[in-house]
């Protein structure tokens, strides 16, 4: 991808990209169980349930969008425009629920999660396509956490302020204050979702016209070098990349490489389902405030930017990226050992734990995230970058998280909170020494013999 040029101006819209789209999102996500509990009137097991039908349906339908999107080879911004106004929509019939046959909303949570399932993948794709040094990716996904969190915080802010006044002398104002009287503090997030989506397609539309500039750049750039070649290229993938898609899919993920990369993947996605299910409840435990568990979330985003900042720089230090998922492995088996510490020991004090802990999430967060999604890329031929990003989110965020929740609930209805984080410290410890010998050792020819991309 050397060829893409990375200008100040192109990086401005990335990242612009990622602030607005994310920002939508992070207003209507974090707040959507606290919908189902409180406007919804429904209990955890229900709840749960919910969460566990959008996991399993973006496991199932990711996959699909993927080939789907590098079958028409065509433009994903097609997918990813319909995808993000049908999300839209879903999102309001959600909002103006008013409860009575729980199978319609589960039917609605299921056609929701199915059409965001490509968003976030294709997204990630996108850019990674129009960057020139594929080890800065981190760099712009950071944008993405900043632009969630401003979505999330503004939401959080608005909920406790002030009622609107209703007495107003100013015809315009009386329109916003009718309009917004009606929207219950419940049905807040999705309201401001609207409004952030409002940008958030306008920056769309501003990265898809640079992505159509990159492509017609690298177009002519390719002809004036090897026009013969290139058309020659063309003609084999058409006749047979989109015959033999989910042949090429198959061959792809039966390589040792790529099947250690997913295992990988599905225990992160594990762990990351565990520990966001319990952690909460083994600080509470401990004695933590809410007020302090807060506190350590925001500690924990920060301790994510210079871990997206600087993936490229640690990644080159560590020599590779398979050390860091060796390195992450291990920095989750020690915030599984801290947090079943919490509430066992009265040497150290839990707030101490808990602020190492939490900060471990940032470090862990921000390098999985920036250096998971351009290894993937690099692994993937170019006909399947698309399918590989959605399958990449579907193992994490689908199979691995749904996965880890149940297993995690299970055990800590058994043995409780405490001893359930103990365990599964031990198997993510047994997990980084096996995938250190596999790298080190099996899949060392792979390693090297793997194309350099970035």
């Amino acid at each position: 991808m050397t060829d893409v040029p990375e200008d100040k101006r192109s990086l401005r819209t990335i990242r612009m990209y990622y602030v607005c789209c994310y920002g939508a999102m992070g207003s209507i996500e974090p707040y959507l169980n606290l919908y189902y509990h409180s406007a919804l009137k429904l209990d955890g097991e229900v709840i749960g349930l919910l969460n566990a039908i959008s996991s399993f349906t973006t496991f199932l339908v990711s996959p699909l969008w993927g080939i789907l999107t590098d079958k028409i080879g065509g433009d994903p911004f097609r997918v990813i425009y319909i995808n993000f106004f049908l999300s839209l929509l879903g999102f309001i019939v959600l909002m103006n629920y008013r409860g009575g046959n729980l199978w319609c909303l589960s039917l609605c949570i299921c056609l929701i999660a199915a059409v965001q399932a490509p968003l976030r993948p294709l997204f990630n794709s996108m850019v990674l396509a129009n960057l020139k040094d594929r080890s800065s990716f981190g760099r712009s996904r950071l944008f993405g956490t900043i632009g969630f969190g401003c979505g999330t915080s503004l939401v959080g802010l608005l909920r406790r302020s002030s009622p609107l006044p209703t007495d107003t002398s100013n015809d315009q104002e009386q329109i916003i204050v009718s309009l917004f009287s009606r929207v219950s503090d419940e049905q807040l997030p999705f309201a401001i979702h609207v409004i952030l989506s409002i940008p958030a397609f306008f920056s769309l539309l501003a990265f898809h016209r640079m992505n159509i500039q990159n492509q017609k750049q690298r177009r002519d750039d390719k002809l004036s070098t090897q026009k013969e070649a290139e058309s020659s290229n063309n003609a084999e993938e058409t006749k047979g990349g989109t015959m033999n898609q989910l042949t090429q899919t198959r061959n792809f993920i039966l390589r040792a490489d790529v099947m250690a990369f997913f295992v990988v993947v599905i225990v992160f996605g594990a762990s990351l389902g565990a520990i966001e299910s319990f952690c909460s409840v083994s600080m509470s435990q401990a004695g933590l405030s809410k007020k302090t568990i807060g506190i350590f979330r925001l500690l924990s985003v920060g301790a994510s930017i210079p871990m997206y900042w600087f993936a490229g720089n640690i990644k080159s230090r560590l020599g590779g990226t398979e050390n860091i998922f060796i390195l992450a492995l291990v920095l989750f088996a020690i915030r599984f050992a801290l947090y079943g510490l919490m509430s066992r020991i009265s040497i150290i004090h839990p707030f101490w734990l808990g602020a190492v802990a939490e900060g471990m999430r940032g470090v862990v967060g921000g390098l999985f995230q920036s250096t998971s999604t351009v290894y993937a890329n690099n692994l993937a031929p170019p006909e399947l970058r698309s399918t590989v990003s959605m399958l990449l989110g579907a193992v994490h965020q689908g199979l691995g998280r749904s996965m880890g929740s149940i297993v995690a609930g299970r055990m800590q209805t058994t043995i409780g909170t405490s001893s359930t984080f103990l365990y599964l410290a031990f198997l993510d410890a047994l997990f980084a020494a096996v995938a250190a010998i596999l790298y080190g050792t099996f899949l060392t020819g792979t390693k090297k013999s793997k194309p350099k991309q970035d």
